[in-house]
């Protein structure tokens, strides 16, 4: 009976495994929504007059800038889409901690999920063509990884203390380039190619402005060409120009 019910679970359908993985990972984490501000959080965002009057607009942007610690300014000019973040939760709810939450938890559910199909996706890549595997394990391993992914302790600090989310956003926004770059890479429609790899570009673009470990993007998917897929050396140029050129961003943001 158990494994009956265990080969039903690791043999669903994309819906019926994204589902699993989000029944879970709320399941674990619902508890947490009353859980106080800590540590960063104040100088990020709860004592911070940039995050506060974000939206208020007769207010200049030196007023509101006014006395911010040179840590957190720095990081405001560095990683702007995350305080944008912190500012629509205020906007929302002012400092009711349980929407800050929610938002982090949806972030990191949503992460869960690209992890599910990032691996998916490698599992369509030409060395699987010459590694096969069996279909069962092509189903399994994503699965599995993402369900320990969605429900290991080490994730606590990520969802719970909500000046994580510079890193759980990024991680969010850094596996759906890769995940989209393979999409592109492992498609043979050529609109469809563009479209995933515009894409992945994109996300990259937007990463960059959220932590600056996205600038290692570029750095992947030149690790996934080597590894997991072929191609002419002009074909795999013309697809990672779009992301190599997003290196250019944080240089010159800095």
């Amino acid at each position: 009976m158990y494994l009956r019910l265990i080969s039903i679970i690791f043999n669903g359908s994309n819906m019926v495994n994204s589902l699993l993985i989000l029944v879970i990972g709320f399941a674990l984490y619902a508890n947490t929504f009353k859980a106080p501000f800590q540590f960063d959080d104040f100088p990020c965002f709860v004592n911070n007059r940039a995050v506060i009057h974000y939206f208020d607009n007769s207010m200049s942007f030196a007023e509101k800038r006014a006395n911010m610690i040179p840590d957190a300014e720095n990081s405001m000019d560095a990683r702007p889409l995350v305080y944008f973040t912190f500012a629509l939760n205020y906007l929302v709810h002012g400092f009711d901690v349980t929407g800050y939450h929610i938002v982090n938890l949806l972030i990191h559910l949503s992460t869960a999920l690209a992890v599910y199909f990032l691996l998916s996706t490698l599992f369509k890549t030409a060395f699987f063509d010459d590694h096969p595997v069996t279909p069962s394990l092509r189903k399994v391993v994503p699965l599995a990884t993402a369900l320990l992914f969605v429900s290991h302790p080490i994730q606590t600090s990520a969802v719970t203390y909500i000046t994580q989310r510079f890193t759980s956003l990024a991680t969010l926004i850094y596996l759906l380039s890769i995940m989209l770059y393979l999409k592109a890479r492992t498609s043979d429609d050529t609109k469809r190619q563009i479209t995933f790899i515009a894409s992945s570009a994109g996300f990259a673009v937007v990463g960059m402005f959220t932590k600056e470990v996205l600038f290692t993007v570029p750095v992947i998917a030149v690790v996934c060409e080597i590894l997991f897929l072929k191609g002419e050396f002009r074909k795999r140029i013309f697809f990672l120009l779009p992301l190599l050129g997003t290196m250019l961003i944080i240089p010159f943001n800095m």
